[in-house]
């Protein structure tokens, strides 16, 4: 059953949402005039958004198929930036671009003004926390086209940092399953799940002479099982450069394999989700 619980005081999260308000109304009054302003207020943007996000995340659990959460609403409001954002190594904003950020800053304090108000409609009973916590396991699945070699420096990498037990499916035993109910069975056992976006098909939409790189059909299908099981503040997606992100999914937090940050990145979101996280060995 969907559920959303405040994990955080209302009296300490509420101020710290309003200066964040705020501070985005600040960021609209930064100058653009110059490359060289464009990048400051660029880098000062992404440094809010992301602020917001981890804030978000850190006070609020949730679980249940396309449940409707705080960051899923806050997050749900940048959707027609995911170009900038999958270019954020790039430098500058392009010049058309400019008010779709402005744009953004504004409406993202508006949802951050509305999550203040309506604070006190959040269950905080620590009772039902704790139901919805026991429903996953405490391992970290990982979900995996062909791209071996990256799934194996993904799950070193989680197993390095977290001291958690890492889930690959063929890993697995069948205990007299077939492939979906061992996939289901093995879930039970997750309390977050990397999901890793690679190249290993192509696509396109009928009458689109462009083939793009996606992902298999069935990672696609997992990355659904588990945001439905986990909620998608426990699921995050690596991908490689160039291939299609699914659209339907534009609430997961998505980073990118080619940004030599993606393991600061994806110890913040396991940190975040209250998995323990030895953040020194994650640099």
């Amino acid at each position: 059953m969907p559920n959303v619980t405040l994990v955080a005081l209302p009296t300490d999260l509420e101020p710290k949402l309003l200066r964040q308000d705020e501070a985005g109304g600040a960021l609209l009054e930064l100058p653009r005039a110059t490359p060289g302003e464009i990048e400051a207020f660029k880098q000062e943007y992404f440094e809010w958004d992301d602020f917001n996000v981890a804030l978000l995340e850190a006070s609020f659990d949730s679980s249940g198929w396309m449940t409707k959460t705080p960051v899923g609403d806050y997050r749900s409001v940048g959707a027609l930036l995911v170009d900038i954002k999958l270019n954020q190594a790039t430098p500058g904003i392009p010049e058309d671009r400019i008010d779709a950020v402005l744009n953004d800053i504004r409406a993202k304090c508006g949802v951050l003004r509305s999550i203040a108000k309506r604070l006190d409609v959040y269950p905080r009973d620590g009772a039902n926390a704790q139901s919805v916590a026991s429903q996953s396991g405490s391992a970290i699945f990982i979900v995996h086209g062909h791209a071996l070699l990256r799934r194996e420096n993904v799950r070193r990498f989680l197993e390095q940092v977290t001291g958690q037990q890492v889930i690959v499916l063929e890993d697995e035993a069948n205990q007299g399953h077939d492939v979906l109910g061992k996939l289901l069975t093995s879930a039970e056992q997750a309390a977050y799940a990397v999901v890793l976006l690679t190249g290993d098909d192509e696509g396109r939409k009928i009458g689109d002479g462009e083939w793009r790189p996606r992902a298999r059909q069935n990672v696609v299908l997992e990355l659904g099982l588990f945001l439905g099981m986990l909620g998608r503040s426990k699921v995050a997606a690596l991908y490689e450069g160039g291939v299609e992100i699914p659209s339907d999914f534009m609430g997961v937090v998505y980073i990118s394999l080619d940004d030599e940050g993606w393991k600061m990145k994806l110890a913040t979101e396991l940190k975040s989700a209250g998995i323990e996280v030895d953040m020194n060995k994650a640099i």
